[in-house]
């Protein structure tokens, strides 16, 4: 069992639904066991300063990585940090608020392995992977409806943003141990609630991937194994290719083995469980095993 907390760094896009599928995750590790942070709140520059200077907030000189870096260390160690808070309401800075460690630390953002020093602290590296029309979709939903902007501002500064995009996070993709990816079914737009799930494992890191696939053996399940290339990193995938009944969900956490009970997260579930569902099962298995596991072999 781990002695310090276990830190799992979520990279991707703006837009990405990384932020909903965190949530969700954290809801089935337990709240109170997991602490969140957003990397948005350390930003260098407000939104005035950033349009003045002509810099989006992807690029790493309008964020201080060398910060999170020092905050990581400090929460691996058990101590408290004083954190930035950024406002997306107002595109402002609010006052830093004191935040204590937990067991598990997800930090997810743009950036949150993009440096050397980044790369060493965060336990468990991760891009966010999804598909470009989910992506489009969802930020636009979500700048319009909870940040104030109008469809058109939030169009065009996608476009604006998309080389820094393809230039400083898209290849994080490169350090990632596992990727997650959520697809809309046939490359169509409809129905986009219920997209496919992929999930991939650097094969020197694998432990869920393999385990899935001899778990499922054998068995009628919309589940399929494969190789997957990432940014010319070799990795094993399982892609969930439709709704699992709970039953079946339950029997496949049961077999990966039951680490600390989550398998209570669908004793109680009466639907189908969709793909984006299980996918963020699985996830919270990943961590509870890195996290029980003998920290010098927590990869194995």
């Amino acid at each position: 069992m781990r002695a310090e907390p276990i830190v799992v760094g979520i990279a991707g896009d703006s837009g990405a639904g990384k932020s909903t599928f965190i949530q969700a995750v954290r809801q089935m590790l337990g709240p109170d066991r997991v602490l969140t942070i957003d990397l948005d709140d350390y930003h260098t520059l407000d939104r005035k300063q950033r349009k003045a200077l002509g810099i989006t907030p992807l690029n790493p000189g309008a964020n201080d990585l060398d910060l999170v870096a020092e905050h990581i260390g400090l929460l691996k160690r058990g101590q408290k940090i004083r954190k930035p808070v950024y406002d997306h309401t107002t595109g402002t800075f609010g006052e830093p608020e004191e935040v204590a460690p937990r067991e598990i630390v997800l930090i997810q953002g743009l950036l949150p392995f993009y440096t050397p020093e980044l790369q060493r602290c965060v336990d468990i590296k991760v891009y966010f992977d999804t598909h470009p029309e989910l992506k489009l979709r969802w930020k636009v939903k979500r700048d319009v409806e909870e940040r104030g902007y109008r469809v058109e501002e939030v169009l065009l500064e996608i476009l604006h943003r998309l080389d820094d995009f393809r230039r400083y996070v898209e290849p994080q993709k490169s350090h990632a141990d596992m990727l997650i990816s959520l697809i809309p079914p046939y490359g169509g737009l409809e129905p986009l609630e219920i997209p496919w799930a992929l999930i991939g494992e650097r094969r020197e890191f694998n432990a869920l991937v393999s385990r899935l696939a001899h778990a499922a053996y054998g068995q009628p399940l919309p589940l399929r194994r494969l190789p997957l290339d990432c940014n010319g990193q070799e990795m094993e995938a399982i892609e969930v290719l439709g709704a699992l009944e709970p039953l079946s969900a339950l029997t496949l956490l049961r077999r990966l083995g039951d680490i600390n009970g989550l398998s209570k997260v669908v004793e109680d579930v009466r639907e189908p469980i969709l793909p984006a569902e299980f996918s963020q099962i699985l996830f919270a298995w990943r961590i509870e095993y890195a996290r029980t596991a003998d920290p010098l072999h927590r990869n194995a």
